[in-house]
């Protein structure tokens, strides 16, 4: 069992006064303090030598980030009113087994945090404007499973492999708070975000990966793996969540789903390809008194130069007059193609 304290504290100081905000852009802000405990327990059960069985929670506080609280930090001292700390819950459970030639492990996690605290800033069309948006009471599932295995086959040859499958969702409906960026006017207070089961943009939610290796007795190596990924979905923007962006629309109609609907990408393969031999200068040369070492390594990732896109998110920006979905189309992140690194090392 373990437990920390932290003690955040943060303020604004504007070295100068602005015209727009000539009454709280120069000095020292209001200071937040937040004190957030967190505590984490495990417990294991040893069937015998080989075989395990383990249990791990947490619980705890995270303080909200000084961007988050701070609506426009680069122009006045205004701040999100009472903000509050993001409540974490994680639980996990799993079974380990370890012999000489077979290592297999198999883990189940559940996670939550709650009461998150997003501050993002953009070019709203409707006011002609850079506005911030503020979302509050952000609430995040996430659970799966991740499983993994190493298996000494044979005279250097081994195999691992690896798979993690889960889901990341949002829970409920954040409410939001929209201000201009060159004023203090609030544009909308608590406008509710229907972000229940969206599902949250970190990378793939489903990775499988297997390789064979073999290890020479002669200080030479190599390994390749292959590797699968897929449950990739772009960030959903906020803005197309809200009763405003669809007001008026069909429920049942193309436009509406095109609005709301959360982009899922398409699955993807790569092979990487790593190795290396170390050389024994010692052994070689006889002059030498004590150990010496040559190493290289090298490594070719994605070989197949399977060029694909690994996120992305949907703008915020966005058509408040026509609701025309296209008008500002997703944004994408595109994965390395083929690439590669040699390395070369001295010890002594």
């Amino acid at each position: 069992i373990a437990g920390k304290l932290d003690i955040n504290a943060f303020w604004r100081n504007g070295l100068w006064r602005t015209g727009l905000f000539p009454d709280n852009s120069k000095g020292e802000s209001e200071t937040y303090i937040f004190a957030s405990p967190f505590v984490k327990a495990g417990l294991t059960y040893k069937i015998n030598g080989r075989n395990y069985i383990f249990a791990n929670g947490a619980y705890g506080l995270r303080a909200p980030m000084v961007t988050d609280v701070f609506l426009s930090p680069r122009t006045r001292n205004q701040a999100l009113p009472n903000p509050t700390q993001q409540t974490v819950i994680s639980a996990e459970g799993g079974y380990i087994h370890n012999s000489p030639k077979f290592r297999f492990r198999a883990v189940g996690y559940i996670t939550y945090t709650l009461d998150g605290i997003r501050t993002i800033s953009f070019y709203h069309d409707l006011y002609n404007n850079n506005v911030n948006l503020t979302l509050r009471n952000i609430d995040i599932r996430s659970y799966g499973g991740e499983f993994g295995l190493d298996w000494k086959i044979w005279k250097g040859i081994g195999l691992n492999a690896a798979v993690g499958i889960g889901r990341s969702q949002y829970v409920g409906s954040p409410l939001a708070t929209t201000t201009l960026d060159n004023s203090q006017q609030t544009l909308t207070s608590d406008e509710t975000v229907y972000f229940n089961n969206v599902n949250v943009a970190n990378g793939p939610q489903w990775a499988n990966t297997i390789g064979i290796s073999y290890n020479s007795p002669q200080f030479w190596f190599v390994r390749m793996n292959f590797n699968y990924f897929d449950w990739m979905w772009v960030d959903a923007s906020p803005i197309r969540r809200t009763a405003a962006a669809v007001e008026g629309l069909d429920p049942n109609g193309t436009q509406y789903a095109k609005i709301i609907d959360q982009e899922r990408l398409p699955g993807a393969f790569t092979m990487d390809f790593f190795g290396g031999y170390s050389w024994k200068l010692d052994k070689t040369f006889k002059r030498m008194k004590t150990s010496q070492y040559l190493n290289f390594t090298a490594s070719v990732s994605n070989i197949t130069n399977n060029v694909f896109l690994n996120g992305g998110f949907q703008q915020l920006r966005y058509d408040d007059v026509n609701k025309n979905p296209d008008k500002f189309a997703n944004k994408y992140y595109v994965a390395y193609g083929i690439n590669f690194f040699l390395n070369l090392t001295y010890r002594m």
